[in-house]
This record gives structure tokens, sequence and C-alpha cells, in this order.
């Protein structure tokens, strides 16, 4: 018999994409070919490269040669070749920072965002003093959106204790998001770093700005003990009883005064003596004024107490109201204005007026956390604040968010955690997934450090 051969069919260019689409895989990008049009060209190409070539061999370490050779690659859309030259000039002088900048440059300017960050991680690994770079990279992340990847890369700047302006760029990113407590550990850190009297002025204004005089007070205070051996700190004390007149304790500002000046040589205290001096006109009679002060705390109060049962569901009015009792340090009848408040619910449709409710309930726990020290408390009123957001309202992620800083707080990272896997079952947010997977890593830490103490511990027992 004869044999009949199997002739396999050939392969074609025009069958490939079927076969590809058969075995569900994608057909190779084109490599990128560039066409001349005619020999001359290609020829002017060469002849120009070479020159580039011959202007760095003789003089390797004048870097705009470099610069012009990349910028002329660059042009030509040949971008590994424009990289290959920045990368060859960095090795002649990588402390050049116009050359890392220009870099930079280049792959932010063809949208090669990728690209720029790990250049910006290389720059800031190799010259972590260049706050040029920092800056950039804080930019370029903050282009993105992603807070958290901003958030790590000032992290990642201020171990290097860099100057007063990085840190009050970093606070204004956080204030931004009005992230009070993120905001007030930094403000802790600088007045460490760098423990000058403006600083810790800064810190105690930026605590009277979020309506929480209990904390600027400490700081005042802490500011004053830190600097009682220095006698040129007339402005604190000028600041200090300021605070305390807006506030309508004069009695107290008076003291101050009298112990700045006390504490303040004769040389620096023509200043403090002016703002005294002032004080004293302003304020001649001390019981005329007290009782003045007083009277209208008193009128404003029955007046907010008046719009606020006329009004109850105009929260402004709840606000004030309750900063006034507050500042009074009843924490009872505190508690009891709050209570007063919550129980005001808007109707379903109203979004905005629940974005503000919310906000009463964060106070709260707040209140209840940093002033009454009732750490139960404020996570039940957190806990009942989470069971009445209703579901259909995804703005209210931030509450989620609020709760997990406080069991953070507490050093309960594994209920934080839960409580942010919980949210991400609920709402399906981007900030959400972010934090989780922050918190996860900062969880992961935590235990490693405890079983490594616990080790020690034991190791320390045996011996």
């Amino acid at each position: 018999m004869q044999k009949v051969k199997t002739v396999q069919s050939k392969t074609t260019p025009e069958k490939l994409p079927s076969k590809m689409e058969e075995k569900n895989e994608r057909p190779p990008l084109p490599l990128p070919t560039i066409i001349y049009s005619d020999d001359e060209l290609l020829q002017e190409y060469d002849s120009a490269r070479n020159q580039f070539e011959v202007n760095i061999k003789r003089n390797p370490f004048r870097i705009s040669f470099w610069v012009k050779y990349a910028d002329w690659e660059e042009k030509r859309k040949l971008f590994s070749r424009a990289r290959s030259i920045y990368e060859r000039a960095l090795t002649m002088d990588y402390c050049n920072i116009s050359l890392w900048l220009k870099y930079i440059d280049m792959e932010l300017r063809n949208n090669q965002t990728s690209h720029a960050k790990k250049l910006l991680d290389r720059a800031v690994t190799m010259l972590p003093h260049v706050d040029q770079f920092w800056y950039k990279y804080v930019a370029v992340e903050q282009e993105s959106g992603k807070h958290d990847n901003t958030s790590k890369v000032f992290e990642r700047w201020m171990k290097w204790e860099p100057e007063e302006h990085a840190w009050y760029a970093y606070i204004k990113f956080e204030s931004q998001l009005n992230l009070t407590y993120t905001t007030r550990g930094i403000y802790e850190r600088l007045i460490l770093v760098h423990p000058n009297v403006d600083n810790w002025i800064k810190y105690a204004k930026f605590e009277a700005s979020c309506e929480h005089p209990k904390q600027a007070r400490s700081v005042y205070k802490r500011a004053t003990d830190f600097f009682l051996r220095d006698n040129n700190c007339g402005k604190l004390y000028i600041s200090f009883a300021q605070f305390e007149e807006q506030r309508y304790n004069i009695s107290r500002a008076r003291c101050i005064y009298k112990f700045g000046l006390k504490h303040t040589a004769k040389e620096h205290s023509e200043e403090l003596t002016k703002a005294y001096e002032l004080h004293k006109e302003k304020y001649s009679n001390e019981s005329i004024s007290q009782t003045h002060a007083k009277t209208e705390i008193d009128l404003k109060k029955n007046t907010l107490k008046y719009l606020v049962q006329q009004f109850p569901y105009r929260y402004v009015h709840w606000f004030d109201y309750i900063n006034i009792i507050e500042n009074e340090g009843d924490n009872k009848q505190t508690r009891r204005v709050y209570e007063k408040a919550i129980q005001n619910k808007p109707s379903r449709n109203d979004i905005e007026s629940w974005r503000v409710y919310m906000y009463l309930w964060i106070y709260y726990a707040s209140f209840e956390e940093s002033d009454a020290k009732d750490i139960k408390r404020s996570r039940i009123l957190y806990k009942k604040c989470l069971n009445i957001i209703p579901d259909d309202m995804i703005m209210f992620t931030k509450v989620w968010l609020y709760y997990a800083e406080f069991e953070v707080r507490q050093k309960n990272y594994s209920v934080a955690r839960e409580a942010l896997g919980c949210s991400m079952g609920v709402f399906s947010c981007e900030k959400l997934a972010e934090r989780y997977q922050r918190m996860k890593l900062e969880f992961e830490k935590h235990n490693k450090r405890r079983i490594k103490n616990k080790s020690s511990l034991n190791e320390s027992i045996s011996r």
C-alpha cells in the first residue's frame, strides 16, 4: 500500500490573529520602527549624534551637553535613547540637582508618571536633604489623587527632620482633609524637632481654630513651662493672654501678663509691657469688665438656647451653643446638650443636613474621649452613629474612618481593621480600601513588635 504523507498546514501571517483568538491571546504589539525618507536624512541624524558624542567626550562634566543631546532625542520621540543619555550623565554627576529635575520633567512631559515616580524615589534616596525633590514627589503623588501615597512620601521626608517649611507643607496637606488628630501629631513632632516660640504659638492657635480651647490652653501651659528659663519669650505670653481675653477670662489674662513680665528680661520686655498697658486701659475696672464679659456670654448663651429650641434642625446653632457650654467646663451639662442635639434626626432626603448631623455625633464622641476621658462611652457613640447611617448615603464613609482612627489611638488594631473591613462590605470606596491596606500593614508591624518583645522577655526570664 502507498503511504499517505500528512502535510501540516503552514501558519500564514493572515491566520495568526485568528489562532491567537482561539487561545485567548493578543497579538504582540508591533515594534516601533523609524522610516527615513532618504539616505541623506539618515546620514544627517548619524552625523548629529556623532557630534553630540564628540562634545561629551571632550568635556564629560559639562551637563549642558548631555541635556541638549537628550532633548534632541526626545524631540524625535526616542525616549529610550533620551533615558540612556540621562542615565549616563548621572553616572558622571549624580549630585547635580538640575540634571535630576530635567530628567524627571522629561518623563512628566511625556505622561510617563510611573517612570517619574521611580526617578523621584531614587533621587530622594540618594539625596534626601534636597527639598526640591521632595516637593516634586509630593506634587506628583497629589496629582494622582491618592492621599495615602502622599502621606507616605511626607512621612519619609519628615524622618530626615527637614526645615520648618516642610513640616508646614505637611500640616497644610492634612488640614485640607480636616484630619485634626493627624495634624496634631505632626505639630507634636514639629515642636520636638524645631522647639521655637513661633511653632508653639502656631500649634496653640491651630487648636483654638478647631474649637478646642482646652487643648489650646494645654499647649500654651506646656510652652510656658518649656521656655520658663528663657528670658526672651514676650510674644508667647502676649499670645497666651490674648487667647484668654478672647474667652473673657480677664483675670487669667492679667495673671499671664504679670507672670510674663516677671520672667522676661527688661531689655526684651518692651512689646510685652506695651501689650499689658493696653490691656489695663481696655479693662481698667476689672470687676466691671468681667461683669460686662459675663453679661455678653449669658446673652449669647440665652439667644442660642432660644434658637435651638425654635429651630432644632439648624445644627449650626447647636454647634455654637455646645461650644459655650463646653467652655464652662461642666461635662454633665455638655453631655445633656449633646444628647438633646442628636435627638433631632433630619429627614431621609436631606443629604446636606445629614452631613452636618453626622459631625454632631463625631464631636460628641471626641468630647467624651478627649475632655471627659470616657473611652467606653466614646466607643458606644461611634457604634450608635454607624448604625443610624442610611445605607444609600456613601459620603458618610468618613465616620468609619474616624471610628477606625479612634480604635488605633486605643491600640485596638484588630478592632480597627475589622471596622474598616465591615465598612468596605457596606460601601465600595477607594479611600476606605487604601486605609484598610495601610492599617493591615500597621497591624502586622504591631504583631511583629509584640512577638519580638515577648521573646526578648522570655529570654531575660530564662537567664
